[in-house]
């Protein structure tokens, strides 16, 4: 799984992209829903979001 996050134009930064692996594999949302919300924690800089996406490979 992937996030890739583009800040606005008028941010002090560009964005970023991290991406993790889940052990296990799954359908569940809540499971998706929470490694998306680890992904985005920790490089999260506060400015406005111009572009998120998310990309999950099977």
């Amino acid at each position: 799984m992937s996030l890739r996050l583009f800040y606005s134009r008028n941010a002090m930064t560009k964005g970023f992209h991290r991406s993790k692996t889940i052990e296990v594999p799954t359908s569940e949302t809540f499971v998706m829903y929470k490694t998306c919300i680890e992904l985005l924690d920790e490089p999260f800089a506060g400015e406005p979001g111009r572009q998120l996406s998310v990309r999950i490979r099977a």
